[in-house]
């Protein structure tokens, strides 16, 4: 609506700096390697009567989603969450509009502490989508990986299936 598209980015990121979080947390499953996966988050919750800023900040993002939460008490009000969790989102939006209407502030310490680490795991667990399929773990085998990282031949030797 008109009221919402009338939020300039400058405020978006001000309300961010107070409500909003960046987290990177374990996912409970591990890498072949043993080192845990990983999950990057943007969120943004607030009361429920404040959706039509998140919307505005969906909007202006063009990415994320938003959600009701109950409240987990009988006295606490109905929240809104904004969240983005995809890399390519954080890539193309959360990003880039961060760097440039956050603000010098905690939150932007704790921004650029999140895009440290979502760089450092990017570096050391590249994304393979789009550039074909994984190949065997055993060495000097091209073949296309079928289940726990070997090719269809080799997990077989392996799980005796």
């Amino acid at each position: 609506s008109t009221a919402q598209s009338a939020i300039s980015p400058w405020a978006l990121g001000g309300f961010v700096a107070g409500e909003g979080c960046f987290a990177a947390s374990r996912t409970g499953s591990f890498r072949r390697d043993g080192s845990p996966r990983m999950r990057f988050t943007f969120r943004v919750a607030v009361a429920q009567r404040d959706r039509p800023v998140l919307v505005c900040l969906q909007t202006m993002l063009g990415r994320g989603s938003i959600y009701e939460r109950v409240p987990r008490s009988a006295h606490w009000q109905p929240n809104s969450v904004f969240s983005i969790g995809s890399h390519s989102a954080h890539r193309a939006t959360t990003i880039p509009f961060m760097e440039q209407y956050l603000l010098p502030c905690a939150k932007r310490l704790q921004f650029d502490r999140w895009r440290a680490a979502l760089n450092e795991y990017e570096r050391l667990h590249p994304n393979r989508f789009g550039k074909g399929p994984s190949r065997c773990a055993i060495a000097d085998c091209d073949r296309p990986v079928r289940g726990r990282g070997l090719c269809r031949s080799h997990y077989y030797r392996v799980t005796g299936y």
